[in-house]
């Protein structure tokens, strides 16, 4: 099944690609969230990959250490940035800690499913490219809680 994996949607181009069935993009795109999507997949009798967990390493760093110091300045949370990846590089903090819990990945697959049906959504998975992540290992483990989340619904 062809599948385009999509960094933005605003451009609805894709709706009309005939042989185009499967059809996926980041996390928060609005495709998973506007009401039109359901009527334009039955429409086009195209099928959607459910993208359940991120896989920008640095946006879920960053995002960590805003939620563990509040109010803090961007200057602060960069700061906090550059040396949590110090600490990663030198062995002192495991980096897979920054990876999203599988009840957050859960979640947003039943959140999809729930809206789209399952007939829709056939499948699920990280958003595109593992290349983000520090080690080999890292990017493992998010393709583990991958298939965890998966083998919930």
């Amino acid at each position: 099944m062809p599948c385009l994996h999509l960094h933005s949607t605003s451009d609805g181009l894709f709706w009309n690609v005939e042989p185009l069935r499967l059809i996926e993009s980041h996390v928060d795109d609005p495709l998973y969230r506007l009401a039109e999507t359901k009527k334009l997949l039955e429409e086009h009798d195209k099928v959607l990959k459910a993208s359940i967990c991120r896989t920008d390493f640095d946006l879920l760093v960053r995002e960590r250490l805003k939620t563990e110091k509040p109010g803090a300045s961007e200057a602060e949370i960069s700061e906090r940035v550059g040396e949590a990846w110090k600490a990663i590089k030198a062995g002192r903090l495991e980096p897979s800690t920054f990876l999203e819990p599988v009840e957050l990945l859960l979640k947003r697959l039943k959140k999809v499913i729930e809206r789209f049906g399952p007939e829709r959504v056939p499948f699920a998975g990280p958003e595109c490219g593992l290349r983000a992540f520090p080690t080999y290992g890292v990017a493992i483990e998010c393709l583990r809680r991958v298939a965890r989340t998966c083998k919930m619904v």
